[in-house]
């Protein structure tokens, strides 16, 4: 018997700089990184990858499989699947299906869903409403499969707000445990305007309808309400500036989604002929409020970014009242590599807010990064193979893109826990695969 299965030959980040290594995998973990090549009676397959580059595994925090539900958009293996192509090895779905997660019963339905029929790792995070009973969560907080939980403070897609604030340091103190953090939807609903008149396209009316200061006001109602508790709230797709502002004010982590980084509601009107596409919650905002998270990147005030994959039928997005909700889970990797070979953006800030931070954030000690004795979670570029965003080489089933035509760099090749799950633009998995996001 082999020492290693794998063995895979490229270049990999370390303190700053490309330096070609071997990264030796047994049993779904990186047993090894070394300079020389081990001998061929060492291993049992050997991989070159030459002068491209490996990178870790993306752990998106913030999708919608829409699992339970009709399946018609999408499902737990159609998005974990379109994760897999995109560099993303593990997710985290939200609650707000159909019927949503929010309590053990429910979580429990959607577990046996996810175990049958993923592709790579997963968390589930529940719903924490005005009824939610604490005491009838505790018995899965040790749930592998079960990743935190989610706390809407305005009305998205579903009806599951959160409108008793005083119960949020209720919920922090008799649910934490090993990890476990709370992602907050931060847009406060009593300041969302039902009338804006008719003028402007539909992103300029859904912008007015959820102002910025929906988002401030939210990010204020935690901090007062927590009163300096607040390292287990993660604030999910933050918008504006403003928002961002109040938000590093205290010790929450910070995520932002590669949309309201790459889109503003102008460069929409420039480019898509039917601006519903990018109609999300909350809102595609200004170029002043794009600048300033590019900002947070760079500084280090954001601590991840998520794809907030939402996907709906092209139908539904065409229709009279569309909804909010974009896919992108499997672009997001894709197009943030396209701002590094700009220099837009640093490979390892990168690495940094897909992989480390994330993995960070949810308390996943071996997970984030290429170093001995992690999960053989990564992926595999060549940062010279540019392409294009097209939606019929994607691969959730909902079949459309907001960044159609857009430059993008996606993986050649992706593994999960050491196994091949995407090579030569094929999927190389079966449903089922994945494993609880906090399995070992």
């Amino acid at each position: 018997m082999n020492l290693y299965d794998t063995v895979i030959q490229g270049r990999i980040l370390q303190d700053g700089k490309l330096v070609e290594r071997n990264i030796c995998i047994s049993d779904g973990r990186i047993s090894r990184i070394q300079v020389l090549e081990p001998s061929n009676g060492e291993y049992d397959s050997m991989r070159r990858m030459g002068r491209r580059i490996i990178l870790p595994g993306a752990l998106d925090l913030h999708t919608h499989m829409r699992e339970p539900g009709s399946g018609k958009e999408e499902d737990i293996s159609s998005g974990t699947a379109s994760a897999a192509f995109g560099g993303v090895c593990a997710v985290i779905d939200m609650p707000n299906t159909h019927p949503p997660t929010v309590d053990r019963k429910s979580f429990l339905e959607k577990k046996e869903r996810a175990g049958s029929s993923a592709h790579v790792d997963i968390g589930l995070n529940v719903a924490l409403l005005d009824g939610t009973d604490p005491a009838g969560l505790r018995t899965i907080l040790e749930d592998p499969y079960l990743a935190g939980f989610k706390v809407f403070l305005g009305e998205s897609t579903g009806s599951l707000v959160l409108r008793n604030h005083g119960r949020l340091m209720q919920f922090v103190r008799e649910l934490k445990a090993n990890g476990l953090f709370i992602s907050i939807h931060a847009e406060d609903g009593s300041l969302f305007r039902s009338r804006v008149g008719g003028g402007g396209d539909i992103l300029e009316r859904h912008l007015l309808r959820r102002p910025a200061e929906a988002e401030l006001s939210a990010v204020r109602i935690v901090y007062r309400e927590l009163k300096g508790n607040e390292d287990m709230v993660h604030f999910l797709h933050i918008s504006s500036a403003s928002g961002l502002e109040e938000a590093v004010r205290g010790n929450a982590t910070v995520e932002v989604t590669p949309h309201h980084l790459l889109l503003d509601v102008k460069k929409c009107q420039r480019s898509l002929e039917n601006g519903a596409l990018a109609k999300v919650n909350p809102p595609i905002r200004t170029s002043e409020d794009r600048a300033r998270l590019w900002q947070g990147i760079r500084s280090g005030e954001v601590s991840t970014i998520g794809s907030d994959h939402a996907p709906h039928l092209l139908e539904e997005k065409e229709g009279e009242d569309p909804p909010s909700g974009m896919p992108g889970v499997e672009t997001m990797v894709p197009l943030l590599l396209m701002e590094v070979k700009r220099r837009a953006l640093e490979l390892g800030k990168l690495q940094e807010l897909v992989s480390e931070g994330p993995a960070k954030r949810a308390g996943l000690p071996g997970r984030g990064a290429l170093m001995e004795g992690f999960i053989a979670d990564l992926f595999v570029i060549d940062m010279n193979r540019v392409g294009k965003v097209r939606a019929d080489d994607l691969h959730s089933r909902c079949g459309w893109s907001a960044y159609e035509g857009m430059e993008a760099i996606f993986p050649e090749m992706v593994m999960a826990r050491g196994d091949v799950i995407v090579e030569d633009e094929n999927l190389c998995s079966r449903p089922g695969r994945g494993r609880g996001l906090r399995e070992s």
